[in-house]
């Protein structure tokens, strides 16, 4: 199966159209459900997933060494700017997201106290709805 501008095109050669916009997205559902991103720092990696399975998370991807620089510190992983950022998404009901928001908050506030404002968590939830 091959798509392309002039639709889907089967093995046999059949082709069907595609139009965009056809399908009915249930919005509902969409503003249910949020895609909640946290960063933190890469050493924190552990505890970050620990507060993820405490709140039973039905699943996430981790992106454990992302670099970039942010309005603290810039992490490179090399000898002028030492170590990397980790990430990690999920998808998780409005309600749980809010939960797991609450729990990240603290451990951001914790966290900046320890290290002096020299670490920190941060948490970002976008709406969403699973379209495939």
């Amino acid at each position: 199966m091959f798509v392309g501008d002039q639709g889907v095109v089967g093995r046999d050669g059949s082709r069907k159209e595609l139009r965009a916009g056809t399908e009915k997205v249930d919005r509902r559902r969409a503003t249910q459900q949020q895609l909640c991103l946290i960063l933190y720092p890469k050493e924190l990696e552990d505890d970050t997933l620990e507060l993820l399975e405490a709140h039973n998370v039905p699943g996430y991807t981790a992106m454990p060494k992302m670099l970039g620089r942010g309005q603290r510190i810039r992490h490179f992983d090399n000898a002028v700017w030492p170590g990397a950022t980790g990430a990690v998404f999920t998808v998780l009901d409005r309600d749980d997201a809010a939960a797991l928001a609450v729990t990240f908050r603290q451990y951001a506030q914790d966290l900046d106290a320890r290290s002096r404002g020299l670490y920190g968590v941060h948490m970002f939830a976008l709406p969403c709805s699973r379209l495939i």
